[in-house]
């Protein structure tokens, strides 16, 4: 399979300023001036606990927030583009190829009446332009790049007959078919078991190196962002309470909050990952 590698530049593949999040009636604001940059191959992780305005962080940069939101304020430029407020046919070249994503349960972005293989199949012809005699070629040469063994047999399987785990690394395939540069993974592996978790974290970081992908990893997890990002925000309330290297946020932590989550997760071995990707 061909990959694409884009020519390295200085400017962010993703740079976010001031982003507020309103909810579009009352106008009152879930997630308050938000601002990162992140540049090609880096990958950043946001922790926080339930309701700290994560995912909607992520959906507005997907252009995928519920109609009862809207961005109220602040700029979201991608690719060199600012899609702020794009609408749907304005994200079509965009989204799900340029930027991608995956979620908590794999099984629900899939069609239950449709084999794995010709999902992962349509992507390819509609998303990465892979000539239709090629097409399962390139399938089954994907789904052995994210680790699934005998591709042929899982080619021809329905999501009801795979493990979540299968079901999270299928998912990842059909996210990255198109070689996109940016994907936000939102909780992708809170769902899978510890080994299988490892499992897929090893194959993000390996996908991560291999495209030059820039990754944005949404968890309640601290241990799987100091193994998974080089940089790192906490969100609370809807707002950035804390940012900076991973292992200098982990390490010497500054904001009452970030101490907190900390010390929770040490009990969960959260001290055998800090120092160790200096």
């Amino acid at each position: 399979m061909t990959v694409r590698h884009d020519a390295p530049s200085k400017t962010p593949v993703l740079q976010v300023q001031g982003l507020s999040i309103a909810e579009t009636q009352t106008g009152r604001r879930l997630v308050q001036d938000i601002g990162f940059a992140l540049q090609r191959g880096q990958s950043l992780g946001i922790v926080g606990e339930s309701g700290s305005g994560k995912s909607l962080t992520c959906k507005a940069i997907l252009g995928i927030l519920p109609e009862n939101l809207s961005v109220a304020a602040g700029r979201i430029e991608f690719d060199g583009f600012d899609v702020t407020r794009f609408d749907h046919e304005a994200w079509r070249p965009l989204r799900a190829v340029r930027i991608a994503a995956v979620f908590q349960d794999p099984g629900s972005y899939l069609n239950p009446s449709i084999t794995v293989g010709k999902q992962l199949a349509q992507v390819l012809r509609d998303r990465a332009d892979v000539p239709a005699d090629d097409v399962k070629e390139h399938a089954l040469a994907l789904f052995e790049r994210v680790g699934l063994r005998d591709p042929a047999r899982v080619y021809a399987q329905y999501p009801y007959e795979l493990s979540g785990g299968m079901l999270q690394r299928i998912v990842i395939a059909i996210a990255v078919a198109a070689h996109p540069i940016l994907l936000i993974a939102d909780e992708a592996t809170t769902a899978l078991d510890v080994t299988v978790q490892a499992e897929v974290l090893d194959l993000l970081a390996d996908l991560r190196e291999q495209y030059a992908l820039s990754l944005i990893f949404v968890t309640h997890d601290l241990a799987v962002v100091a193994q998974i990002s080089d940089h790192l925000l906490v969100m609370r309330d809807g707002e950035i309470v804390e940012s900076g290297p991973t292992q200098h946020v982990l390490q010497a932590p500054r904001h009452v909050y970030t101490k907190l989550l900390i010390q929770d997760h040490l009990e969960y071995g959260l001290d055998k990952f800090v120092g160790e990707r200096e």
